[in-house]
Formats: C-alpha cells, sequence, structure tokens
C-alpha cells in the first residue's frame, strides 16, 4: 500500500474535491478555487511527496476547466460572480477522490493546522514527530520519521516562499486574513481536520476513563464521531468508520502510547495525554468544546 501511495497521480477531480471538501459549506467562487489550486500544485512540484508521484502540468485555470467540464459540481452565476460548489449527497461522492491523494497533502496540512496557532518553527517540526507516526500508519506513508521531518523542512521552505507562511520573530504565521494566502492555507488546514478530531475522540475517552477494553474504547469513540457528524454536518462516512479506529489505536499500541495491564485494558500514558493537548491544540473549537464536556458533563 505504501509503495502504491507512492505512484499516486494527482488529477483534477481529486484535487478540486479536496479544496472543495475543506471550504467553507464546500463552496468557492471560480476564480478563488483556481488559485488555490495553483498554489497547491506549485507547492507539490516544488516539494514532491514522492519522484514516483505524478502531477498535472496545467495551471490552476487550465485544470478547473477541464474538471468542470466533467459536470461533477454545481455551478452557479450571480451578479458577483461564478460560485463553484458540492450538495450534500456530491459531497459524499467526492470524498473518495479526495481519499485518493490525501495522503499527497497530510503534511502540508498538518503544518497548515499548527501554524494557525503562531507557534515557533521548532513548535511545528515537534509536532510533526508526534503526529506522522499516526498518519503514516493510517495512510499508508512511506516516510521513515527522519525523511517525514526533513520533507516538513522542504515543506515550511516552500510554503514561505509562496506566500502561504510567513516567518516573524522565530515564528510561523498565518497570512493576514485578508490575503488570498490565507484562503489557501485555510484550505490545507481543514483537509486534516477530520483525522485529527479522530484522534482526539479516542485520546480524550482515554483519558477520561484512564483504563478501558479495546473494544470499548472503539465502540464509544466511533458513536461519539457518529453524534459529532452529526452536530457538525461532516459527509464522510469514514468520518466514524470502524477500521478507522481500530487502526488508530494498533498506531497507539505499536508506538508505545499506551499500553495493557493484564487484562488487556488499555492504560493512559504520559504520552498519550500530552499526545492528546497537542492534538486538541490543532482541532477546531466546536470539537474541543463538545469533548471538555465528556469531562465535565453538567458545564
Amino acid at each position: 500500500m505504501c509503495r502504491i501511495n507512492q505512484t499516486a497521480a494527482i488529477n483534477g477531480m481529486a484535487l478540486c474535491s479536496l479544496v472543495l471538501l475543506a471550504a467553507e459549506n464546500h463552496a468557492m467562487e471560480e476564480d478563488d478555487l483556481a488559485g488555490s489550486l495553483n498554489q497547491l500544485l506549485t507547492l507539490l512540484r516544488a516539494a514532491p511527496y514522492s519522484q514516483l508521484s505524478s502531477i498535472p502540468v496545467v495551471d490552476g485555470n487550465t485544470l478547473l476547466k477541464q474538471t468542470l467540464a466533467l459536470n461533477k459540481f454545481s455551478i452557479r452565476d450571480d451578479a458577483f460572480g461564478r460560485v463553484v460548489s458540492l450538495n450534500e449527497q456530491s459531497a459524499i461522492t467526492q470524498t473518495y477522490y479526495r481519499n485518493n491523494i490525501l495522503h499527497l497533502l497530510a503534511l502540508p496540512s498538518l503544518i497548515a493546522a499548527a501554524v494557525m496557532t503562531g507557534p515557533p518553527k521548532s513548535a511545528v517540526i515537534d509536532c510533526i514527530k508526534a503526529i506522522y507516526p499516526l498518519l503514516k500508519r493510517e495512510l499508508f506513508m512511506h516516510f521513515t520519521l527522519t525523511e517525514a521531518t526533513m520533507y516538513c523542512q522542504q515543506l515550511v521552505q516552500q510554503m514561505l516562499e509562496l506566500g502561504l507562511i510567513r516567518e516573524l520573530d522565530g515564528k510561523l504565521l498565518a497570512p493576514p486574513r485578508t490575503d488570498a494566502d490565507y484562503r489557501t492555507l485555510q484550505v490545507l488546514s481543514e483537509t486534516i481536520q477530520q483525522t485529527l478530531q479522530r484522534y482526539a475522540i479516542v485520546l480524550t475517552l482515554l483519558e477520561k476513563e484512564q483504563s478501558i477494553p479495546r473494544a470499548t474504547l472503539e465502540k464509544q469513540s466511533r458513536e461519539l464521531a457518529e453524534h459529532l457528524s452529526a452536530v457538525n454536518g461532516i459527509n464522510a462516512p469514514e468520518f466514524y468508520d470502524k477500521n478507522v479506529f481500530s487502526s488508530f489505536v494498533n498506531a497507539l499500541k505499536d508506538n508505545g502510547l499506551v499500553a495493557a495491564d493484564e487484562d488487556g485494558a488499555l492504560q493512559q500514558s504520559a504520552q498519550s495525554a500530552a499526545l492528546k493537548e497537542m492534538v486538541l491544540s490543532l482541532v477546531s473549537s466546536g470539537i474541543v468544546q463538545k469533548l471538555h464536556q465528556l469531562h465535565h458533563p453538567h458545564s
């Protein structure tokens, strides 16, 4: 699977789906969508995920026109411009295309999510080191941890050159909200949100119980994810997929972040508690608030 993912081919349908699924209300003005496509293509050409992966040679405008010709998206013209969007049903369908290339943009997305909090550059790399081993397992990524760290340093440099992020006094910052670069950074940050939210769910439940049978942890995680999906309008069936949660628990065990007692129950550790705090710092405030209420049900 890692070798298959190394040879992934980006196409217009996959990249447009990824951007629109990450956009607010799954909709963007056509010019803005083309601009974000162009920046992502430029980033992936400058810092390719793999020498075996393939990236379209056309620019964002051309790629968007080719993709819109396939008639998979809703298009509406009004007095202020042209809006490209996904309806609720097509959003579910387009997650398939998005997921085919998610691993290519997982690390840029994680960097974007971290930068939104305005940390020192070293803290962004620490975040990568902590979370990458879990992403590697879930998304079948080929880098070793050392390779992933070096690749992320390359990505940060390219994102700085593209203007997607800024550096001031040793801190990495998002561009001003009025800047077009901010829109693309926000799309990247949102792309990894559902993955981070699943991690936050499992780690929060583990902390709440301290010791919990694996089957119970996975069942409660799925139920909570399904509830949050309904509350937050998440149109992605894999958000509460049984196998995804099982894979994540395996990754926690394999990386020594949780241990099992003699009865097989999973135990929270200092490492998993620290990871939970890091992950919560990256996810949206609404999810954090809901998870906080697990500890304080009457708040």
